[in-house]
C-alpha cells in the first residue's frame, strides 16, 4: 500500500496541473498557451487497430491525442500529464476502464471521461456511470457521433470552453 503522503502528494500535483491548465499557462515553465493549445484527449485502447484509427482520427480533427495501449499505461500517463478529456476502453489487460475511471476520479472529479466499449449490457452502462463517466458508446460507432460527443461535453466542461 502506497503511503498517503505519496498519495496526497499525487494528489496535489494534479489539482496543480488542473489549475495550470486552467489558466492556459504550461505547466512545465509556467507561459501563456492559450491560442497554441489544443484539447488533449487521453486515449485508452487495448486494440491496436482501433487504436491508431481513433488516434489518427482525433488529431486530424485537432486534438492532441495520447494513446495508452493498456490500463496501467494509461494511468502512467494520466499522471505524468494534463488532459482535458479521457476515453476508456472497458475490457483492457493489466486493468479495465472501470477501474482507471475510478482511480482517475479519485484524483480529478471534473475531467469528462467517455467510455467506448463493445460492452453493451445495461448493467455495464450503469457501472460506466457509477464510476464517473459522462459518456458511455458502444461499438461499433461512427466516428462522426464520437467527434461531436467530445465536443459536446467539452463545451460543457470547464476546461473544454477554452478550446471549443
Amino acid at each position: 500500500m502506497e503511503p498517503l503522503s505519496s498519495k496526497a502528494s499525487r494528489a496535489k500535483e494534479a489539482r496543480l496541473l488542473w489549475y495550470y491548465r486552467a489558466k492556459k499557462l504550461n505547466p512545465r515553465n509556467h507561459k501563456d498557451m492559450s491560442e497554441s493549445t489544443q484539447p488533449t484527449i487521453l486515449l485508452c485502447e487495448d486494440d491496436p487497430n482501433l487504436g491508431r484509427l481513433l488516434s489518427d482520427y482525433l488529431k486530424a480533427k485537432g486534438f492532441n491525442t495520447t494513446w495508452a495501449k493498456d490500463g496501467v499505461e494509461g494511468l502512467k500517463e494520466f499522471h505524468r500529464a494534463a488532459f482535458d478529456f479521457v476515453m476508456l476502453d472497458v475490457m483492457m489487460p493489466r486493468k479495465d476502464g472501470f477501474q482507471v475511471a475510478e482511480e482517475i476520479r479519485q484524483e480529478s472529479r471534473h475531467l469528462p471521461i467517455l467510455f467506448l466499449t463493445a460492452r453493451s449490457t445495461n448493467e455495464d452502462t450503469l457501472e460506466g456511470f457509477k464510476v464517473g463517466a459522462d459518456d458511455y458508446m458502444t461499438k461499433p460507432f461512427s466516428m462522426e457521433e464520437l467527434l461531436v460527443r467530445i465536443q459536446a461535453i467539452l463545451r460543457r466542461s470547464e476546461i473544454g470552453r477554452a478550446h471549443v
